[in-house]
């Protein structure tokens, strides 16, 4: 369901938009003071209204302003910047379009050498799915930093991935129906030149030079699959309204997650970028990546994620936005804008 007041796409059962607090029915009635609030309603209380005066239904939807009240958690989500050093960092943000932020990374340096990235894109139509984003990270990158140097790099990814299917599968069910939350998710995890990338779903992971961007993953999407099999180029399957429906992500209940693994050396003068859809959504041809990156001078690290999160927002911001980005240059670091 479309809202006809700024255009979010809302849930078919949804009485208002989660955006702009629009009725989305004619037959919703006004609000009424004796719907009983949900049980965490002291919790829910970030929405349009003052301090103090929201007034969330069973749904957590506020019978004051329409808008669905969210935790000071989820809130605190909106807007993330992480940064291990100048040449490893992250952002992640809320986008233009989206209420909460269901995307969650996180960049770390584990034992030795060893990087670990990892970004997670909670898919919005399943409950709990900034839940499942988050502890998809969190497994991920407690079991990826305390991998020991003579750990295989891909088995090490694989079997993370594999836990954090687990974790997510594990959560409670929040919308009462058997459905679990569900997530992409795209980690690399370098070590000694080296690099293993692994995925499911639509996050990307890119290997950025100076003169040209690689690709490293396959979309596990519809678009790729139309594409692959030669049904139409990808400039019309970008248009189609099928353009966003990823075929697999993490915490399915009626298929086991095929979790792909690829791992290659890791150039010094490349940029290791992983990223949401709502990012490379912006940077289709691998040149404007390239000159985002190289051609920019953005300074440290963190400053490249910034410039990239706050193009993608100029561009449209459709989505929720998440870069994790690591400068692979041994010291001293090739710096950004001195390709």
């Amino acid at each position: 369901m479309i809202c006809p007041k700024c255009g979010y796409t809302a849930g078919v059962a949804d009485r208002f938009c989660e955006n702009c607090g629009a009725a989305l029915s004619k037959d919703v009635a006004p609000p009424s003071n004796d719907v009983a609030p949900p049980s965490n309603a002291s919790a829910l209380q970030l929405c349009h209204c003052p301090p103090g005066q929201s007034k969330p239904d069973a749904d957590g939807f506020c019978q004051v302003c329409g808008i669905r009240c969210i935790s000071e958690a989820l809130a605190a989500r909106k807007h993330v910047e992480l940064a291990i050093d100048e040449r490893l960092a992250l952002v992640s943000d809320v986008g233009r379009k989206h209420p909460i932020n269901e995307d969650t990374g996180s960049v770390a340096r584990g034992s030795g050498d060893s990087v670990v990235l990892v970004v997670a894109d909670g898919v919005s139509t399943s409950p709990n799915s900034a839940s499942g984003s988050e502890a998809t990270v969190d497994v991920v990158v407690t079991a990826l930093a305390s991998v020991t140097e003579d750990a295989s790099l891909s088995d090490a990814v694989r079997s993370a991935i594999a836990a954090a299917n687990q974790a997510v599968l594990d959560l409670p069910d929040a919308g009462g129906e058997g459905d679990s939350a569900e997530t992409t998710v795209v980690v690399a995890l370098c070590r000694g030149g080296r690099v293993a990338v692994g995925w499911v779903g639509d996050s990307r992971a890119y290997l950025v030079g100076p003169d040209a961007a690689e690709q490293l993953t396959v979309d596990d999407s519809w678009v790729e699959e139309a594409v692959d099999g030669g049904e139409m180029p990808l400039e019309q399957a970008m248009l189609d309204k099928r353009a966003h429906l990823v075929t697999q992500v993490l915490g399915m209940r009626d298929q086991a997650a095929d979790i792909h693994v690829i791992e290659r050396e890791l150039p010094e003068d490349r940029a290791l970028l992983l990223c949401s859809d709502g990012l490379w959504n912006y940077f289709l041809e691998s040149a404007d990546l390239t000159t985002a990156l190289w051609r920019h001078d953005c300074g440290d690290t963190l400053s490249v994620c910034r410039y990239l999160v706050d193009t993608a927002n100029e561009r449209g911001g459709q989505d929720n936005v998440t870069v994790a980005l690591l400068n692979a240059r041994s010291q001293p670091a090739l710096k950004w804008g001195e390709a």
